[in-house]
Order: C-alpha cells, then structure tokens, then sequence
C-alpha cells in the first residue's frame, strides 16, 4: 500500500513539473515581432533603435524623412552640402 501511495504521488509530481516546463517553454515569452517596419524607437530584430542611438551619438543631430526621400536628397545634393543620407528600408529605389 505504501509503495502504491509513494508511486502516485512521485508520478503527479512528475506530472506538474512536466506542465510546468511545457508552460514555460512555449507560453511565458514574449512573442517577437518580426515585422519589417524599421521604426526608430523599436527594439524588434527590424527595428532601428541601436543604429539611431549610434548615429545620434556620432553625428548629434539627425532629420527624419518619412515621406519623399527623394526629394530630400534632390533638395541637398542641390545645395551641394556636407549631408550624409542613410537609408534603411527594404530596398533603397535609386537611380542615376
């Protein structure tokens, strides 16, 4: 009778550890976003937020063009300026 009581309770022990580590692998994390966005602020694996901080720091001020990019580098190349242009997209869409 003891070694039967022994066995049930070692075999619902194993059963709660075992459900335990299944919750934990592949319910407790938090799920990655793996969407191509390259959001400035975003620290998902196509977010931007490490390559801002460093340009930030290299180059102290920095201007964010959202929308025509290349009227942006129309209106400085133009100008002949000292502008470094960084593009991060999926693809760049330049021309001679």
């Amino acid at each position: 009778m003891q070694n039967r009581k022994t066995i049930a309770i070692i075999l619902i022990t194993a059963v709660v550890v075992a459900i335990g580590v299944i919750y934990f692998l592949f319910f407790n994390k938090e799920r990655t976003n793996w969407e191509q966005h390259y959001r400035e602020q975003s620290k998902d694996p196509y977010g931007t937020s490490v390559l801002y901080g460093l340009l930030q720091q290299r180059a102290g001020t920095l201007q964010n063009v959202d929308s025509d990019y290349l009227l942006f580098i129309n209106k400085h190349v133009a100008k002949d300026t000292n502008t470094n242009i960084v593009l991060v997209n999926r693809y760049a869409f330049l021309s001679d």
